[in-house]
């Protein structure tokens, strides 16, 4: 696993290369690296937590319009 300023340093390198490609009229490069170093990011920049326990939106919805009536 890398830290989020590696993935970040590669990803600005797939960056160039793809800017690069697109500027020469080459091809592009495949981007499933850049998708999983995002997925790399998303999980080290916001760690996965439990759900809350409690009513969900649907019940605390069902109970205002409750009220309301």
């Amino acid at each position: 696993m890398h830290d989020i300023e590696m993935i970040d340093f590669e990803l600005w390198v797939i960056s160039v290369i793809r800017a690069a490609c697109r500027r020469d009229s080459v091809r592009l490069p495949n981007i499933a690296r850049a998708d999983e170093l995002l997925d790399e990011r998303l999980s080290l920049a916001h760690p996965p937590t439990q759900c809350p326990t409690g009513p969900t939106v649907r019940d605390r919805t069902s109970q205002h319009r409750r009220k309301r009536s």
